[in-house]
């Protein structure tokens, strides 16, 4: 569900590169960078000293590159009294670490790349210093042009995290993550943290098990599959509302839609009717969803209708594939003999 959400607000997500009113600016707190990529775009900051830190992107006839951070990228230039500087460029390789420290200044009209969305900026380099080189040739194909095939980047991962679009995922989820905390907290539920070990709890999914050294080994502990046994003490505990970002553990068969382990949004409130429980996640998805949404109480559909009008409890409603029960055109025969089959043919 959530990689549905990602694509369909791709666009949107895009934008948590850079900050907005929406969502928290980048802070260089707790750190000795100065600038990020995305600080530049104040204007206020033109023909003054900035300093960034972050990684090359790209590199040209020595003397021209492009810096990049998790907020975004900018043009830089060596002058041509930096000979050793130039020497030093010519020689990293493209995704190593750099340091640069230069004058922002803005771009000739002619030069402006409207591909970027600081394109209309450069820094004119007054330092240039290697944090750390990368290897000349890469195991993940960083560029936007090809892509590596799943099972090296995952071999990779850590490279595979530089990609605009793991950048772009994983901090808009922690975005999103945010927000479901901060509406549950405004409404006086907890965030209670549950054990993930406990016995077993026979039904349901198959469970991992964890052995232990305790009384000599040979017990067990189970991985939970949800919290749902905790939740409910809590219930009776007298913390009527209980949320957490639950991390599940399930040892299924391998499916599309099945995963060994997965986070869920766990909620349990008592004193509470069907039509509340509508109520919440509706506001909560209200609050939390990228884009506005206006058609509050959301459709409904019963499991009757589900299965009458599209054949599955969990249909795609987006298209309008719905079973037509036609009764005018059935008709009710009597049983035919074997002997008789043949006027039938």
């Amino acid at each position: 569900m959530f990689s549905n959400l990602i694509k369909h607000f791709s666009s949107t997500i895009r934008n948590c590169r850079f900050a907005s009113s929406s969502l928290p600016k980048y802070s260089t707190n707790f750190s000795y960078r100065q600038h990020l990529v995305s600080d530049l775009s104040n204007s206020n900051l033109i023909d003054t000293s900035v300093s960034l830190h972050g990684w090359l992107q790209y590199r040209r006839m020595n003397s021209f590159g492009v810096l990049r951070d998790h907020s975004g990228l900018i043009q830089f230039i060596l002058p041509s009294s930096l000979k050793q500087e130039r020497q030093i460029l010519k020689q990293t390789p493209v995704e190593s670490c750099v340091h640069i420290q230069g004058i922002l200044k803005k771009r000739p009209e002619k030069d402006m790349n409207t591909d970027m969305t600081l394109g209309h900026l450069e820094i004119h380099v007054t330092d240039f210093k290697v944090i750390n080189t990368c290897l000349p040739t890469l195991p993940v194909d960083l560029s936007k042009f090809h892509e590596s095939d799943e099972i090296t980047r995952l071999t990779y991962r850590y490279l595979d995290f530089r990609r605009d679009i793991m950048q772009e995922r994983i901090r808009f989820r922690s975005v999103f993550i945010s927000k479901v905390r901060d509406f549950l907290l405004k409404h006086s539920f907890v965030d209670i943290e549950t054990p993930s070990l406990f016995r077993r709890t026979p039904g349901g999914a198959r469970e991992f098990l964890v052995p232990t050294h305790i009384q000599g080994g040979g017990l067990f502990y189970a991985l939970t599959q949800s919290p749902q046994q905790f939740k409910q003490l809590l219930m009776m505990g007298g913390f009527d509302r209980y949320f957490q970002i639950a991390k599940c553990f399930r040892d299924e068969t391998g499916r599309h839609d099945r995963q060994p382990e997965f986070t869920q949004i766990d909620l349990e409130l008592s004193f509470v009717s069907r039509e509340n429980i509508f109520s919440l996640i509706e506001q909560l998805l209200t609050a939390c969803w990228p884009d506005s949404l206006d058609n509050i109480p959301f459709p409904r559909l019963t499991f009757t209708e589900c299965m009458s009008r599209y054949g599955t409890d969990k249909p795609d409603t987006r298209f309008a594939l719905e079973i037509e029960h036609t009764f005018d055109k059935l008709y009710i025969t009597s049983p035919v003999s074997l002997k008789n089959i043949k006027n039938f043919l």
